[in-house]
């Protein structure tokens, strides 16, 4: 149980930070075997274990975000509206050393795989479009989302610059959504060189966003 894991308020905050993606690149060619995606989540484990150490909040075992994935296969060109499913990745929060826990993050995103793939990928998505409204709500609430404490997901965005109208698009803030229970939702997504990492909180939960900005940046 995590701050994160409360009721929500009405109040929201939000708050972003870039990484360079030639950084990404850099680690990924020193650490073998690990993903952009393994290094966006050990960063975010990092910055929530700094944000909740100095709360006096950080649990001994490790947060658990809930990450969505698709469900496509490999077929991507065809219009069938969105096909998302998710599942849960421990962000090792409860490491210390910054490559002890890129490398458990690895080992708990490679195992979430292979669960995901044995249940079937779609299978979250296609209970809840099968079971009854009532039944749904005891899945989500009690279920699925009292699995994980945050949200957090990644993003594939243009390598290009994007214009309008001749202004060339500075930055890419996803702004994604939180729930009851799970109140922190952090989405990166690339765009012309940087990583975008945009976060999501309620206010009651999250008063000092730019202090996990800080988190976030002294983690990556």
């Amino acid at each position: 149980q995590t701050r994160f894991d409360e009721p929500l308020s009405s109040h929201r905050v939000v708050d972003a930070v870039g990484f360079p993606l030639e950084d990404f690149n850099s680690i990924r060619q020193s650490v073998d075997n690990v993903t952009l995606n393994d290094i966006f989540l050990a960063a975010v484990g990092g910055g929530l274990r700094r944000y909740l150490e100095a709360k006096g909040e950080l649990p001994d075992t490790s947060v658990v975000a809930m990450v969505p994935i698709t469900t496509r296969g490999d077929i991507k060109d065809v219009e069938v509206s969105n096909q998302v499913s998710f599942t849960g990745v421990q962000l090792a929060s409860n490491i210390a050393d910054p490559l002890q826990r890129l490398q458990a993050v690895r080992r708990s995103s490679a195992k979430s795989k292979v669960v995901s793939a044995a249940l079937g990928k779609d299978l979250p998505a296609r209970l809840l479009n099968i079971l009854p409204a009532a039944l749904t709500e005891l899945l989500l609430t009690r279920g699925l989302l009292s699995l994980a404490n945050v949200t957090v997901s990644n993003v594939r965005g243009p390598s290009v610059p994007l214009y309008m109208a001749g202004a060339r698009m500075q930055m890419f803030l996803p702004v994604s959504a939180i729930y009851s229970g799970l109140g922190l939702n952090v989405t990166g997504v690339s765009y012309h060189g940087t990583f975008w990492v945009c976060f999501v909180s309620c206010r009651t939960m999250m008063p000092c966003p730019a202090f996990f900005a800080e988190c976030l940046k002294d983690s990556f």
